[in-house]
């Protein structure tokens, strides 16, 4: 007697089923159609994963499975191959139309960005939403990965990225803060969050975790007089460690105190004392890696944020140093500089 545990509703698989899926939502936009394909895509391998019973029975309704699967990528590929042939149309009938005449698509990919027609459910631009002034979305980082379409599958990731990405906006428009950890910084900040995280990561991952939710900062002070340049570095609001910088008679950086506990938390076998930094040298380092890193992070942070005096705010988040302004966008007429971070 069969214990096979499944709850599938196949209706067919092959043409007919295509054909169905394909009437399916036909007013819905072509990302919401493979948002759902994927969504189903993911739900059935769920069921495959999850088949208990004799293994010929659980093998044949896996094929079974495996064979809907099929289908529903198909179909994925003929929406994505539809939308690409749009997309070529509308490039090339912006090439015939007169200058200032743009003939965009719903979605367009523009870098490392997605374009929108019309701003609807979404602010018009916001930094801290990773949304540009000129309609692009920052779905990721150029420096972190790269999403080239260029096969099927890359093609599948592109579209799960947006997914993922969409999702985090509509908790952002609740939460009225960008709801992980997993933002990249605005501008050229970037490249110096990606270089502190990964000095962090090389000391703990309890600090790697801590920097990235910012709970890591670093302040520099100086040069006053004889006093040397120093970076003073707190964790959670409480004094962590310092480093020292001297100028002259050549650079050189070292964290001050290398007596005090490692940062990386680890401890003598025999006594259980902490052990001392200077007893990890390259964590020594790391250190001294992190604070600088930390400081060019926020110094870039602040540069971004000074090319966007005078802007407008859209309202929409509830720490956006645009609010400062005091000024709330209500329109599309202004455009604002790219922002190049991402989640």
């Amino acid at each position: 007697m069969s214990n096979i545990t499944l709850n599938l509703n196949l209706g067919g698989t092959g043409g007919a089923e295509q054909s169905q899926a394909a009437d399916e939502d036909t007013g819905s936009s072509t990302t919401d159609k493979i948002a759902s394909i994927m969504k189903k895509i993911t739900r059935l391998q769920k069921q495959a994963a999850e088949l208990q019973g004799p293994p010929d029975e659980v093998a044949k309704m896996r094929k079974v499975i495996e064979q809907e699967i099929k289908a529903l990528e198909m179909q994925m590929k003929q929406l994505m191959d539809q939308e690409a042939k749009k997309n070529q149309a509308a490039a090339d009938a912006a090439k015939e139309d007169k200058p200032g005449d743009v003939a965009s698509p719903s979605l367009r990919k523009i870098g490392t960005g997605t374009r929108r027609k019309t701003p609807d459910r979404l602010p018009a631009r916001c930094p801290e939403r990773h949304i540009n002034g000129d309609g692009t979305f920052c779905m990721y980082w150029q420096g972190e990965m790269s999403l080239k379409i260029d096969s099927e599958e890359a093609a599948r990731t592109w579209w799960s990225t947006l997914l993922g990405y969409l999702k985090l906006q509509e908790r952002a428009e609740k939460l009225k803060r960008w709801p992980d950890d997993n933002a990249w910084a605005h501008g050229n900040a970037a490249l110096h969050q990606q270089k502190a995280i990964a000095a962090a990561a090389r000391i703990s991952p309890q600090l790697e975790t801590e920097v990235k939710r910012k709970r890591v900062q670093a302040k520099q002070k100086g040069p006053h007089g004889l006093r040397p340049q120093m970076i003073y570095v707190s964790r959670q609001g409480n004094p962590f460690y310092s480093v020292r910088i001297l100028l002259q008679p050549t650079y050189k950086a070292t964290v001050t105190r290398l007596r005090q506990p490692c940062l990386c938390g680890l401890k003598k076998r025999k006594k259980g004392k902490p052990i001392a930094l200077r007893k990890c040298p390259r964590h020594a380092d790391d250190a001294r890696d992190l604070a600088i890193e930390l400081v060019k992070w926020e110094k870039e942070e602040e540069k971004f944020w000074a090319s966007y005096k005078g802007r407008q705010c859209c309202g929409k988040m509830a720490s956006c140093p645009l609010a400062a302004n005091g000024i709330i966008a209500t329109g599309n007429e202004v455009q604002e500089p790219e922002d190049v971070g991402a989640i």
